[in-house]
């Protein structure tokens, strides 16, 4: 249960700060960046696709472990929510408002790092605690 434990905080943190970063240089402008887009956009979409993953790995692990419940399927459900945004973003709002979109994708994925990695310490906490409940009883 460690290793599951580790692998998708792994995931959760590595992949969501890249995308985090890949989304920051597509928001700059910034026309080398933009002249990528092409190449750039599918490593964005695979890294989310990767979050989500270690989202819904830390979320089923909470059920299972029965760890923080009502945030374990809050995660597995912002996990539905952050690719739904990401797929649809681009159409939504389209014109000199379409920012506001941009930064709500920002926040929904920010939001996603700070549960996955709320979840996953609480079941780190719960993984430790739980020799000493067996010994106790």
């Amino acid at each position: 249960m460690r290793a599951v434990l580790i692998f998708a905080r792994l995931l959760v943190g590595v992949a969501g700060i890249a995308v985090l970063v890949l989304g920051l240089l597509f928001w700059s402008g910034n026309p080398s960046v933009l002249s990528m887009m092409g190449t750039l956009l599918p490593i964005h979409m695979h890294l989310g696709e990767a979050l989500v993953l270690g989202l819904w790995i830390l979320g089923v692990q909470a059920l299972i472990a029965r760890v923080s419940s009502g945030l374990a399927v809050l995660v597995l459900a912002w996990g539905l929510l952050v690719p739904a945004l990401g797929m649809m973003h681009p159409s939504l709002m389209p014109g000199g408002m379409h920012w506001v979109i941009q930064l709500t994708h920002l926040l929904v994925g920010v939001v996603a790092l700070g549960l996955g990695h709320m979840l996953a310490a609480r079941i780190g906490t719960a993984l430790k605690n739980a020799p000493a409940a067996r010994a106790a009883a």
